[in-house]
C-alpha cells in the first residue's frame, strides 16, 4: 500500500503537523528521527502551546518547524519569563528573526483581532473566523476518501 503523500509529494506541502512545546521537549531519538523523515518528505511543522522561549529555535527550524502557535490571551498578557513578561511585540520580533511565522489562536472577538494585529501578528485562528461544524452526512457516506 502506497501512502498518499509518497504517491503525490505535493500533499505533504499542504499539511502542517503541529506538536506542543511540551511534547517536543519530551521527544526522544525515535521521535526526532520520525520528524526528520517527515521533513525530508516535505512536511512542515508548527510548535503549539508556547509557554517560553527556552528552546533552540535554530535547531527547530532545521528540523522543519516553520510556525509557532500562541494563545491570544498569552499574547495579550505577554509571554511569561523569569523576570516578568516578554511583551507581545518582542515575541513577534524574536520569532520573525528566527524565521518563524506566528499564528495566534483563540481569536474570538473583533477586539482580540485588533489587539493581535497591533502586535504585528499576520496569522490567526479562532471562532471569530468560524466555529466548529459537523461533517456533512454525504461527505461521511463517501467511501475511499482520505481526510486531512
Amino acid at each position: 500500500m502506497q501512502l498518499d503523500f509518497v504517491a503525490r509529494p505535493a500533499t505533504a506541502q499542504q499539511l502542517i503537523l503541529t506538536f506542543s512545546q511540551a511534547d517536543i521537549r519530551s521527544f526522544r531519538a525515535a521521535e526526532q528521527r520520525a520528524v526528520s523523515a517527515l521533513s525530508a518528505l516535505g512536511f512542515r511543522f508548527a510548535i503549539s502551546g508556547l509557554t517560553d522561549l527556552d528552546m533552540n529555535f535554530g535547531a527547530m527550524a532545521q528540523a522543519g518547524f516553520q510556525f509557532v502557535k500562541i494563545d491570544a490571551a498569552v499574547m495579550a498578557d505577554g509571554l511569561p519569563h523569569p523576570g516578568g513578561f516578554i511583551p507581545a511585540g518582542d515575541v513577534c520580533r524574536f520569532l520573525a528573526d528566527q524565521g518563524f511565522g506566528l499564528i495566534v489562536e483563540g481569536i474570538d472577538s473583533e477586539d482580540t483581532l485588533a489587539r493581535v494585529f497591533g502586535f504585528g501578528v499576520l496569522m490567526g485562528q479562532g471562532t471569530l473566523f468560524g466555529g466548529q461544524r459537523p461533517v456533512k452526512t454525504d461527505v461521511v457516506a463517501k467511501g475511499g476518501q482520505a481526510a486531512a
